[in-house]
């Protein structure tokens, strides 16, 4: 008991300080994380012009950041294929930001920088993904222009990850349900991130509560067991006066 006491004094003082203090010149904010249901939900694409794929997304559940409808697609997959609409594939949502185990290691922030800065027509776009998502080996595009693309993104897009109104890649990874069921390509889609990474209580405000909830975890990395990353505001593993110091900045701001 005493040391919860200790740690809301701790986290209250913090709180006080970070308020108080004139900050400047900060690094800016990464985005905020997805809500996305953790049940299979159903897509059906078909051929798009803006994007490789037009996705619809259906059995989606009510309070989360996808909904049911229509989205723009990639395919980030070249060894199998994607059965157009009216067939349906069943599939698990994941933020590119916390990719599935086998598809950590995928540049993902190389990804979303591109559909952040578009460039070219959709097929040296997708050209460009294939490029930096290598699931089954490597790609090498034929189009001038995802060259063009590839070459910006790699002089700028390292550590790419997309900010509050941008876009962010959710991975489609499909689900096989039956045994003998041909491989399906994954995907993804393009979701518009309006999740602020500042107000961790999601109560819409970012307030004195915001920052005591940081500076309650301040210390904790992944090792921690009530390690929770909506705290790590900045995402680099480890809840610090980084992270209190950027909600500060953000105090007053309503969503």
């Amino acid at each position: 008991m005493v040391w919860r006491v200790k740690i809301r004094y701790f986290a209250s003082s913090l709180t006080i300080l970070m308020l108080l203090l004139v900050i400047t010149n900060r690094a800016t904010a990464t985005g905020g994380e997805l809500n996305l249901p953790q049940i299979p939900v159903t897509i059906e694409v078909s051929d798009g012009t803006e994007s490789t794929f037009i996705t619809e997304l259906s059995n989606v559940p009510m309070g989360y950041d996808v909904t049911n409808g229509t989205y723009l697609g990639w395919c980030v997959d070249v060894s199998a294929e994607m059965a157009r609409s009216p067939a349906t594939h069943t599939v698990i949502l994941y933020s590119s930001s916390n990719p599935p185990g086998e598809l950590i290691n995928e540049k993902w922030d190389l990804l979303n920088y591109i559909l952040n800065h578009k460039q070219g027509t959709a097929e040296d776009i997708q050209q460009a993904i294939w490029y930096f998502i290598q699931m089954d080996g490597s790609y090498t595009p034929t189009r001038s222009m995802a060259w063009t693309i590839i070459n910006d993104t790699v002089t700028h897009g390292n550590g790419f990850i997309p900010q509050f109104g941008q876009i962010m890649a959710v991975i489609c990874y499909p689900i096989i349900l039956f045994p003998g069921q041909e491989d399906v390509q994954v995907s993804v889609i393009e979701i518009t991130n309006m999740d602020s990474p500042f107000d961790v209580n999601d109560d819409g405000y970012v307030g004195v509560d915001d920052i005591v909830l940081v500076a309650e975890h301040f210390g904790f990395d992944p090792s921690h067991p009530d390690w929770n990353p909506i705290y790590d505001v900045n995402n680099d593993n480890y809840v610090g006066v980084d992270d209190v110091v950027l909600v500060a900045e953000h105090f007053g701001e309503s969503y």
